[in-house]
């Protein structure tokens, strides 16, 4: 999909309040383009599915390290319970929220009339 002058605008936006530099503005598109989007669009045919397949795997292992370094007195259980609440769909839909993130997200009619911009699945 290629991007038109106002998502580029839309993006840079976000990524201005977040204060973060992405490089790849259709990568970050993709990661914010959910499948009820997909489906309703004849011009795009990806979404952010394997990323999401990726993205689960990377921030896992990185509050895993975290915890593993700075909680050293910390048993396996106690480690594996304060990592499933760190990356549940509560908080982390929490952090999407405060950063705005369902503004962003590009999601299909269907979805956008049932609430879909403020489901905790999707914005987790």
């Amino acid at each position: 999909m290629r991007l038109s002058f106002e998502r580029k605008k839309e993006l840079k936006c976000f990524l201005k309040e977040i204060k973060v530099k992405f490089s790849d503005l259709d990568l970050l598109n993709l990661a914010l383009t959910h499948k009820s989007y997909v489906n309703d669009s004849k011009s795009v045919d990806r979404n952010n599915e394997r990323l999401e397949f990726l993205g689960d795997s990377v921030l896992g292992l990185i509050v895993t390290e975290y915890l593993y370094n700075e909680f050293e007195n910390f048993n396996e259980g106690e480690l594996a319970r304060i990592k499933s609440f760190v990356v549940s769909e509560d908080a982390l839909s929490k952090i999407a929220k405060k950063i705005n993130l369902n503004r962003y997200i590009l999601i299909g009619k269907g979805e956008e009339f049932s609430g879909g911009r403020m489901k905790k699945a999707i914005l987790a």
